[in-house]
């Protein structure tokens, strides 16, 4: 319960932190936010690809060679292949392309609530500047 209520406290900071950014005059302060999520988002997918094991399928292939006068082993080579199935593939990429969008649904979210408040924002400037005009 504790660490749910700090979740919120974490989340209502963040949006409130977005809307006030966003509601600044430089628009590119209302970016920032959604701009850390984002590279977080590539930091997650990188990071899985990193360590995805395309297939855990090795083959190990022995060569010998054989004295032809005494019939004894003088050299053995052990060489370990990796076969890359097709389907294992699909599914890694599939992965990558669901986590890197779910990861980016915090990113769309404060991305949705930065273009609100400009929006906010610009139409409040161009009423300004229609009483400006009324004035003169």
């Amino acid at each position: 319960m504790f660490n749910l209520l700090i979740l919120l406290l974490i989340l209502g900071g963040v949006i409130w932190l977005q809307i006030y950014f966003s509601k600044q005059e430089n628009k590119w302060l209302g970016l920032i936010l959604p701009i850390i999520l984002f590279l977080f988002s590539i930091m997650i997918v990188l990071s899985i690809s990193a360590f995805w094991t395309l297939t855990d399928v090795e083959t190990l292939e022995t060569t010998e060679t054989v004295s032809e006068m005494t019939n004894e082993v003088i050299v053995t080579e052990n060489t370990f292949m990796n076969q890359v199935e097709d389907s294992n593939t699909i599914q890694m990429i599939a992965t990558i392309i669901l986590i890197f969008l779910l990861s980016n649904i915090p990113t769309v979210i404060l991305l949705l609530i930065y273009f609100g408040e400009r929006k906010k924002l610009n139409k409040g400037i161009e009423l300004e500047k229609m009483n400006v005009l009324d004035l003169d």
